[in-house]
């Protein structure tokens, strides 16, 4: 579950656009999202151990929060 966790606090964060290859950079690492949303303007929703990502109001991705630097968080399903 992603919001409405008790004492779960996030930060809203709205981001220009995902690239072209269905990555979303955050804090200087990449992360996957579902190839249909590449291009979007998405909403990303910040937790400290996990990051959601939205399509207006829609959950499309979510990742648990890397605190390494330039990696590639990816799920096999969104390249599909």
């Amino acid at each position: 579950m992603l919001g409405g966790q008790a004492g779960s606090r996030s930060t809203n964060c709205l981001l220009d656009s995902s690239s072209s290859r269905c990555r979303v950079a955050f804090d200087a690492n990449l992360y996957s999202i579902p190839s249909l949303y590449a291009g979007q303007k998405l909403t990303l929703k910040i937790y400290p151990d996990r990051l959601g990502f939205f399509f207006r109001e829609k959950l499309i991705a979510t990742h648990a929060r890397c605190h390494d630097r330039r990696q590639d968080i990816r799920n096999p399903d969104h390249d599909r």
